[in-house]
């Protein structure tokens, strides 16, 4: 992850390679230089010109013989072979921006965004980050597959009065048999209460409208550019549980508490779609950065635990959304009934009749 990463991941066109450097005319960017110990010593002569590279390398390989490390093992590709490669050992996600060759694994950029343009939209003022997060959703929501035609969407969010409110929004296809989960929205600020946060889900209009007791029937912000999500869920860290109270009771947005017990669960289901391919992260997005450096600190019994010194709250947010999306799939569809076959009809249940007395104030 990083500057140096994107510049020399394979496929990258950050750099040209030293050596075809006569076919880029006019070029402004990086230049490259790479080689490894095998490769040097495939030179002439090598063996006695380079007599301790040469030692060094077939030391290099009685590890590789000793560890019983195939040629695709992360430690061997990059400390002696000098390749990028994805090694989970310590990371708490498999998120891998590319693949070995160079094509994008995880990662998507339907909005073309830098890391310079995404640092400027966190830094915007509150009413221009809600536009551009609006603007942000509209573009991914339309930049979606079109083979499918019943996109539902998931909010994930992280309420932890330690780190800023932090919210990821996905999309996702009942139809689609891979079961793939699309990052289309990000959002990260400080201080925000139940009204800013209303004003962001619904808009500003229906925010009012709620607080003066009316009924709005067409939302704006976030809702308004996705549609009413299938899933909202939200780590309720601190007051969490009075904010999303008051969202519901106000202004009509219902958010369910994160199964926090289950976290490790959780994220071994991320895991398992980032190492599939299912789930993807906007470029440059303080998702993407978490996924990408978040790392298992071991206590005094050498055990996994989180680093509780790193900020993870868009980490956490998507960790809770994505298994609450998945258990959306788990229902298998109802049986297709035979050729010919006449499907009965369930009866109609009985009207329900209020027999409570109705009192002075009932209508």
């Amino acid at each position: 992850h990083g500057l140096f990463y994107d510049v020399t991941r394979p496929g990258s066109d950050k750099h040209r390679p030293y050596g075809e450097r006569r076919n880029f005319k006019g070029w402004n960017g990086w230049s490259s230089h790479h080689w490894n110990m095998e490769q040097v010593l495939a030179l002439p002569n090598a063996q006695k010109k380079y007599a301790a590279l040469y030692l060094n390398w077939m030391e290099a390989l009685r590890t590789k013989e000793r560890e019983k490390w195939a040629d695709d093992n992360p430690i061997w590709m990059r400390e002696y072979l000098g390749l990028w490669a994805a090694d989970n050992t310590t990371s708490m996600y498999s998120y891998r921006a590319f693949a070995d060759d160079g094509s994008t694994w995880n990662q998507w950029n339907p909005i073309g965004w830098t890391a310079t343009d995404c640092a400027d939209y966190m830094g915007l003022p509150f009413e221009e980050q809600v536009k551009k997060c609006v603007w942000m959703a509209k573009t991914c929501m339309a930049a979606l597959p079109d083979k499918f035609k019943d996109y539902l969407v998931g909010y994930g969010g992280d309420l932890g009065a330690r780190d800023p409110y932090a919210l990821n929004v996905r999309a996702f296809s009942p139809s689609d048999p891979e079961r793939k989960l699309h990052h289309v929205a990000c959002f990260s600020r400080r201080d925000m209460f139940p009204r800013l946060m209303s004003e962001l889900l619904i808009g500003p209009e229906a925010t009012a409208m709620a607080i003066r007791g009316q009924v709005y029937t067409k939302p704006g912000g976030l809702y308004g550019a996705t549609g009413w999500p299938a899933a909202h869920v939200a780590d309720l860290a601190g007051l969490g549980e009075m904010v999303t109270g008051e969202l519901q009771s106000t202004y009509g947005i219902k958010i369910k508490a994160a199964a926090k017990k289950d976290k490790f669960g959780a994220i071994e289901v991320v895991n398992g779609g980032l190492t599939d391919g299912r789930v993807n992260v906007l470029a440059h997005s303080p998702l993407e950065v978490q996924y990408a450096t978040l790392q298992w600190k071991p206590d005094e019994y050498g055990q996994p635990k989180e680093d509780k010194s790193a900020r993870n709250d868009h980490a956490d947010a998507d960790t809770y959304l994505v298994p609450e999306i998945g258990s959306m799939f788990s229902a298998p569809p109802p049986p297709k009934p035979k050729p010919g076959e006449v499907k009965e009809e369930a009866p109609k249940p009985e009207p329900e009749v209020d027999r409570k007395p109705k009192g002075e104030f009932d209508s």
